[in-house]
């Protein structure tokens, strides 16, 4: 008897479909949902000199929810050390998969990280 999980595995032609966030058109598609905030750590050098920054990462979001770690890519960066930062922070995040009808989908996800300093940081 084969155990339960592999009874209910995607298929495999559906496995490797990619949706990009905001790119699907069809209201059988339901975009990612974020359950658990990931947290940030401000580079301590780049804090304590009153800078702040920006990185924009990509990545996918798997049909379990979690993030691909090969995947992370940085699209733009204010540093180097902001960029590093946002990279490891965001593994911490887990979502509520993609859907295309009843079917957890992967998505390519665009999402920007701010590092502020200062009042509201």
């Amino acid at each position: 008897m084969r155990p339960r999980a592999e009874q209910t595995e995607i298929d495999p032609a559906l496995r490797d479909m990619l949706y990009e966030a905001g790119g699907v058109e069809d209201a059988r598609f339901t975009p990612a949902e974020l359950v658990v905030r990931p947290e940030f750590e401000h580079p301590r050098l780049l804090l304590e000199a009153g800078i702040s920054g920006r990185v924009v990462l990509r990545f996918i979001i798997d049909t379990t929810g979690q993030i691909e770690p090969t995947s992370i890519e940085v699209l733009e960066k204010t540093h180097d050390a902001y960029a590093d930062a946002a990279r490891s922070g965001v593994l911490g995040a887990r979502f509520r998969p993609a859907h295309f009808g009843t079917r957890a989908v992967r998505q390519l996800t665009r999402w920007p990280v701010n590092f502020q300093v200062g009042p509201g940081a």
